[in-house]
């Protein structure tokens, strides 16, 4: 009886952001925690960017920019769906790190029908010889690379100050499709296909040594390529998405992540201002181009019709907030 009285008082009052149920967080209007967008507001393919303006970038590719959906989070997740050649995407701008990549993958899979395509476009440093700055790396695995809590510099070797698990391996065709869309715009020079390790931390899990912190890594980036052969990159992501991508119960996520290099840990080199704005641009494009070539194995989604019926709608503009969104006016080669 009180645990009745207890819920008829709370329906009373209204709970904060509209939430009932603890275990699968959704508002009164279906918007999920933190990247705040429903059913009708995210679709089954989608690319992610950690920076926002990125994202900004790469959704003025496209295809009506007045039929765009753009919600704006107060968590500062940014999402635009619209269409690309007439298949629904979304573009996601996350923030950067792990936990922001968790509340992405698990609030869209939430709320989203069917199989997902999710493909990070993001930047990164790069380990390995071969590599120059400026080409795209397609990630084929990705490892996570974190601080040792447990670590004890008095009783512990060096090499234990860090933990590197083992490696994930994102979805075969969508890394495959991404690859060959991006070679079609760059050529084969300029894509290369590798190792992702993805750390929890820029500075430390990354090997920079600061002298204001004992992170005991002064040996850390020589240990990961001795270990790791095929290690080619250091970022912040991929190795989250492809991981819960491996952990879904119900309907599949297919995951593929691509990297600009804009330096090389070894050479010193950075990418010089001009080719980095070239690559987020029209290899970002690329990433949508390769979203809506996949071929979801299990079939299309039932969910597309009804999202281009919606975003048809003369009213899709109302969700748009204070962005402004400009058009890639040189879309056709």
């Amino acid at each position: 009886q009180f645990q009745g009285q207890r819920k008829s008082n709370m329906k009373k009052q209204k709970t904060i952001h509209g939430m009932d149920d603890l275990e699968i967080p959704l508002d009164d209007k279906g918007r999920t925690m933190h990247v705040q967008c429903n059913k009708d507001e995210i679709c089954n393919r989608i690319l992610t960017v950690g920076d926002h303006k990125r994202a900004q970038v790469i959704a003025g590719w496209l295809d009506d920019p007045s039929k765009t959906i753009i919600r704006k989070s107060s968590r500062m997740y940014v999402t635009y769906t619209g269409t690309y050649k007439g298949v629904p995407v979304s573009i996601v701008a996350t923030g950067m790190g792990i936990s922001l990549v968790d509340f992405l993958v698990r609030e869209s899979r939430l709320v989203v029908d069917g199989p997902m395509a999710i493909c990070r476009f993001g930047t990164c440093g790069i380990i390995k010889s071969g590599v120059k700055v400026g080409n795209v790396i397609v990630a084929d695995s990705s490892s996570l690379v974190m601080e040792n809590y447990d670590f004890d510099p008095e009783k512990d070797d060096p090499s234990k100050a860090f933990l590197v698990s083992k490696p994930y391996p994102g979805d075969p065709g969508l890394v495959e499709t991404v690859y060959q869309c991006m070679t079609e715009e760059l050529g084969e020079e300029w894509v290369k296909k590798g190792m992702c390790m993805s750390t929890e931390s820029f500075y430390s899990s990354q090997g920079r040594v600061d002298s204001h912190f004992a992170d005991y890594n002064q040996e850390h980036v020589d240990r990961i390529k001795k270990d790791n052969p095929t290690a080619t990159i250091f970022e912040m992501e991929t190795a989250t998405y492809y991981r819960l991508a491996s952990k879904t119960k119900r309907d599949k996520i297919y995951s593929a992540a691509a990297c600009i290099g804009l330096f090389h840990r070894d050479t010193r080199e950075v990418i010089i201002e001009d080719l980095a704005k070239s690559r987020e641009k029209y290899a970002g494009r690329q990433v949508l181009e390769a979203l809506v070539r996949f071929k979801f194995p299990e079939g299309e989604p039932q969910n597309t019709n009804r999202l281009l019926n919606l975003l048809a709608q003369s009213q899709a503009n109302t969700y748009i907030s204070n962005i402004k969104l400009k058009t890639n006016f040189q879309k056709k080669k």
